[in-house]
């Protein structure tokens, strides 16, 4: 072997290593960016659920408020209703 066959040798390999290395440190960033987008989502959806509930809690309670007060008024017509009904 001469030296530029070691040489062409050395070549070929460095530049098989630079093109297999560079798209698969390409890939290394991407998932890297993919994994800490999805955690990102995962987060919100989260907070959401918790947010959607909290909300859903807050409205049920102000629905039964206003049930008691609609029961209340139906009780007072009632009322209402049967006293002037007993005086014709």
């Amino acid at each position: 072997m001469n030296e530029w066959t070691i040489v062409t040798t050395i070549v070929v390999i460095v530049g098989l290593i630079v093109t297999v290395t560079t798209p698969l440190l390409k890939l290394n960033t991407s998932i890297t960016q993919l994994r800490s987008l999805i955690e990102n989502v995962v987060k919100r959806v989260d907070d959401n659920e918790h947010d959607n509930t909290e909300s859903h809690r807050r409205i049920w309670e102000h629905n039964d408020e206003q049930d008691a007060l609609l029961q209340n008024h139906e009780l007072r017509i009632h009322d209402l209703e049967k006293g002037t009904n007993h005086e014709h």
